[in-house]
């Protein structure tokens, strides 16, 4: 599908809690992307996989990506441990952010018939 027609798609399919929480995850989830790039490529690179399946709705992606957040959580905060960065702050409020918004989308997700 085209990512165009998604987008369109989306904007009249979510109305609702369900609509809010995944806004809230299409924008953390790609500035996370742009924080994560800044402090290591890597890390930004191992999280593409999860975008596609964001872009497509699937709540088992959110799921999924809510456990590897918990490790990108971690380092996260052991890098503030060893060096203080605006980077590594803006990158820890993100990726909470994120976690609560992916697990709430699923969660309302789920709850709809």
């Amino acid at each position: 599908m085209n990512l165009r027609i998604l987008i369109l798609y989306d904007q009249i399919r979510n109305t609702g809690k369900s609509g809010w929480a995944r806004y809230a995850v299409l924008a953390s989830f790609f500035m996370l992307l742009l924080a994560l790039a800044g402090i290591n490529y890597l890390a930004a690179l191992l999280l593409l996989p999860f975008a596609y399946g964001v872009l497509t709705r699937s709540w088992r992606t959110h799921i999924w990506l809510c456990f590897v957040l918990l490790f990108y959580f971690l380092f996260t905060v052991n890098n503030l441990a060893a060096s203080p960065n605006w980077l590594d702050y803006s990158a820890v409020v993100l990726i909470v952010i994120l976690f609560i918004a992916a697990m709430l989308y699923c969660r309302w997700v789920k709850q709809t018939p």
